[in-house]
């Protein structure tokens, strides 16, 4: 065969036909996703396309972190609160999160930040490498429950007891 009506397959570097659909020596298939998996193809571009839209679609614009959006009556009635206050301090806080530490309370992906609003510096903090980055633990004496483990460095608590 001349060079120019063959290839060389991709798996085997055998030259091949340049029309083949699946290499003769090695058995490799030579089509394209689309023509290996017409099914999936047909599924998936309906769902690709409702996702893109929805994405578009969504409101990227807001400046603000209060959901869901409040009058300018009741935004400035919420700027005068606990709450409001120390969003106010702290513009990197939601709305939601602001008002949880208010009440005091601890949830699972807050931050050390947050932690320390509530708690305080904690008593210890220990980190550890076993090879996959490292992991925090902060703990609290006196306090329940008393320690928080931020396992993939990122700043949020990833779980607590």
């Amino acid at each position: 065969m001349t060079t120019e009506q063959t290839k060389k397959c991709p798996q085997c570097q055998s030259d091949i036909p340049i029309k083949a659909k699946k290499c003769p020596q090695c058995q490799t298939d030579l089509r394209g996703f689309v023509s290996r998996h017409p099914i999936l193809t047909i599924v998936a571009i309906p769902f690709i396309a409702a996702v893109t839209i929805a994405t578009n679609s969504m409101d990227t614009t807001s400046t603000t972190n209060t959901e869901p959006i409040l009058s300018q009556e009741e935004l400035a009635a919420w700027a005068k609160s606990p709450s409001g206050k120390l969003c106010g301090e702290h513009p990197e806080w939601k709305k939601e999160e602001c008002d949880l530490l208010i009440a005091k309370n601890i949830w699972i992906g807050m931050s050390y930040e947050q932690l320390v609003y509530l708690r305080g510096t904690p008593n210890t903090v220990n980190p550890s490498n076993y090879g996959n980055g490292i992991k925090y633990q902060y703990c609290w004496i006196g306090h329940t429950p008393s320690c928080f483990y931020d396992n993939d460095g990122d700043g949020s608590m990833d779980s607590y007891n």
